[in-house]
């Protein structure tokens, strides 16, 4: 959850420093995640636009709608931003900082266990210099006193990130500071991704079954479109066959649930008789939930029998989409076995 002011929703450019995390985190390293929030903006390329990004709000109004928000979205991880509306508003930096720490404590308490990181402000370029820097200097304090509760709350600091020439009105950055930003982002929610997965994949394992046994009876099959029924892949019988029933396409897709977590670490599927009905492009994804997933394998042309590797996972759903359009065949699978 993107939380704060208008620099997290992007005022004078839209999406802000939102648009270079998402492509960076999930276009870019695949990373399962998704952005929550009630707001929802940012230009065309920014493929998740909620976010929890409001203009002209101080730290105490944020504070008194937070625990709504977070309650509602329930985010793994807030990547809290506020304080310069405080500041601007003629607040002083202890209040500012106060302010801030009501404000954590309120998000902590909506969302036990979650993860926010906290950022310090970017230079504020109408001389509230001196107001600036003591919040600045005051936020690992708040931040520590958060930490010393048990809390996972950490500080990302921004305040030398955005060069004075990147402005465009002493306070929003342009394009190439929000860009800046967003590395600045990445760079210290990277690891927070990383440790969620590896925790989540580790509570998975404990309760996951053995290796998939694909057959009709252990595993559903689905499809984005049916000429013939998706299960006929899992059937065992090697005159049966799933078609798309029409041109393949970028976004067409076929996946299997394994109904339980479950250590996977390749897919084999094959054409059968349908000559030319393979992929000419393709990904390999992988979920736990249905909802959230993780590209692990990519392909192109592999010919009437794919086999594909990839790092073994923890899995309940696998899934095979299509990521180039082939006009004059249809997609045709006869045999499908996770492994």
């Amino acid at each position: 959850m993107p939380l704060g002011d208008s620099l997290v929703d992007g005022f004078v450019t839209s999406g802000g420093w939102r648009t270079q995390l998402w492509h960076r985190l999930v276009q870019n390293d695949g990373e399962p995640v998704v952005f929550v929030g009630s707001q929802h903006g940012g230009p065309p390329d920014l493929g998740d636009q909620r976010e929890e990004g409001h203009p002209g709000w101080r730290l105490d109004a944020l504070q008194r709608q937070a625990a709504s928000w977070v309650g509602a979205a329930q985010p793994d991880v807030v990547l809290l931003m506020a304080g310069t509306n405080d500041i601007n508003e003629g607040a002083t930096a202890q209040q500012a900082a106060a302010r801030l720490g009501e404000l954590l404590r309120t998000v902590l308490a909506a969302r036990p266990g979650v993860t926010v990181l906290v950022s310090t402000l970017v230079p504020m370029h109408n001389g509230h210099d001196a107001t600036w820097a003591a919040f600045n200097a005051a936020v690992p304090g708040v931040v520590a006193a958060s930490r010393a509760t048990g809390a996972n709350v950490s500080v990302v600091d921004l305040s030398a990130v955005v060069g004075p020439d990147h402005y465009v009105d002493g306070l929003h950055p342009d394009q190439v500071g929000y860009n800046a930003l967003g590395d600045a982002w990445y760079a210290a929610v990277k690891p927070v991704v990383r440790r969620l997965l590896a925790s989540a994949s580790a509570s998975a394992a404990a309760s996951a079954v053995p290796g998939p046994r694909m057959s009709a009876s252990t595993v559903a099959v689905s499809a984005c479109c049916t000429d013939t029924a998706p299960a006929l892949v899992a059937d065992g019988l090697p005159g049966t066959r799933w078609t798309s029933g029409y041109p393949q396409e970028p976004g067409m897709w076929l996946q299997a649930d394994l109904r339980a977590p479950t250590p996977v670490s390749g897919i084999d599927f094959d054409t059968g008789p349908s000559a030319g009905d393979q992929p000419r492009g393709y990904a390999v994804r992988v979920s736990l939930d249905g909802t959230t997933w993780r590209t692990v394998a990519t392909g192109g042309d592999d010919g009437p029998h794919t086999t594909v590797a990839f790092p073994p996972a923890i899995a309940r759903y696998v899934r095979v989409e299509l990521t180039v359009a082939v006009s004059d065949h249809w997609w045709s699978v006869a045999g499908l076995k996770i492994k």
